[in-house]
């Protein structure tokens, strides 16, 4: 996505390697969040509405990709 972004250089990414950088929670608000829901098409609520985390907690990967 190209954020604009800000390194945090004294934090390391848990898997190794990469850099860690943040967004201001502004940017966030005004920017990032519409943005991301524009692409997947739904709202990002906070907390998690309880029927729609109960709904989630048995998750089950399938065994093959369906066409």
């Amino acid at each position: 996505m190209a954020q604009p972004s800000y390194p945090w250089p004294d934090v390391q990414h848990e898997l190794g390697g990469a850099r860690v950088y943040y967004i201001t929670k502004e940017y966030w608000q005004t920017t990032v969040k519409k943005y991301l829901e524009d692409m997947i098409g739904a709202q990002l609520k906070a907390p998690v509405p309880e029927d729609l985390l109960r709904a989630a907690e048995k998750f089950e990967v399938p065994e093959t990709l369906e066409e």
